[in-house]
C-alpha cells in the first residue's frame, strides 16, 4: 500500500513536470525552416527560406534564448511561412512531439 501511494505521487510530480516543460508563455527568435535553421536567423534569409519552404522543408522557429531550432506543427506552417526571415515574439506557446505552435506571432520589439 505504502509502496504504491509513493509511486502515485511520484507519477504525478513527474506529469506536472513534464507539462511545464513543454509548455512556454513567449518566446522570442526568427522565423526560418528547417533546412537552413539558425543560419536563417536573419533578415537576408528571406528568398533563401521561400526557397525552401516551396522545396518541402518545414516553417521552423529560432529561439534566440536557448540557440535551439524547432519545427512548426502543421496549424502553423502557412500563417508562419509569411513571416520568413522576420524576428518576431510569439505568444501562446506549446510544444508537442519536438514541434512548437504559437496562438500568437508579432513583430519583435527593437530595442
Amino acid at each position: 500500500m505504502k509502496k504504491s501511494l509513493v509511486l502515485s505521487i511520484g507519477a504525478v510530480v513527474l506529469t506536472a513536470a513534464a507539462s511545464l516543460a513543454l509548455a512556454a508563455d513567449t518566446m522570442t527568435g526568427w522565423i526560418t525552416e528547417d533546412h537552413c535553421g539558425a543560419k536563417g536567423a536573419s533578415a537576408s534569409h528571406k528568398a533563401c527560406g521561400d526557397k525552401c519552404v516551396k522545396e518541402g522543408h518545414k516553417v521552423a522557429f529560432y529561439d534566440e534564448a536557448t540557440k535551439k531550432v524547432y519545427t512548426f506543427d502543421a496549424d502553423c506552417q502557412k500563417p508562419m511561412a509569411g513571416m520568413m526571415a522576420e524576428e518576431v515574439t510569439l505568444s501562446g506557446v506549446t510544444m508537442k512531439d519536438g514541434q512548437i505552435h504559437a496562438s500568437n506571432a508579432e513583430p519583435a520589439a527593437k530595442e
